[in-house]
């Protein structure tokens, strides 16, 4: 069963205890700023029932996941590891310190990736595409090597 984003989970800098120090100019801080998360997850939900089935976990945690490991170029176990410990990837995936840990197993973004398929990739590929468009586009357009 899908589970909406704004479904009272909490938000990475709803951490009460201890403020988070980050750097807004860090390349996985600039991408997750710029992904527009709503729509993505909303185009993902077609892929899961609304009305049958335990609710699932963060769509934009598990795509922020897949994201990270073809970033990173490392493997499911190596990117649900870091998700633990590294305070940019949870930021990327919208979890807070306490929400990261034991968050998801690594077969989880097995499962995940077949059931959206290659559709799901495809609207990841052209949200992520949009993306460095738009940053190409703020610095002038792409530069030539002549």
């Amino acid at each position: 069963m899908y589970t909406a984003q704004n479904s009272g989970q909490l938000e990475f800098f709803d951490n009460l205890f201890m403020p988070v120090p980050i750097k807004k100019e860090h390349p996985i801080i600039k991408m997750a700023d710029s992904i527009d998360w709503d729509s993505l997850c909303d185009n993902l939900s077609k892929f899961y029932c609304n009305d049958n089935g335990r609710p699932t976990k963060s769509t934009r945690a598990k795509i922020g996941l897949l994201l990270l490991r073809h970033y990173e170029k490392i493997s499911d176990e190596q990117v649900v590891d870091r998700l633990e410990r590294d305070i940019y990837y949870q930021y990327l995936c919208g979890l807070n310190m306490h929400e990261a840990q034991n968050f998801i197993e690594p077969s989880s973004l097995t499962h995940f990736r077949n059931k959206i398929g290659m559709e799901g990739v495809k609207m990841i590929e052209e949200a992520v595409r949009a993306v460095i468009k738009k940053s190409i586009a703020k610095k002038g357009g792409p530069k030539t090597g002549k």
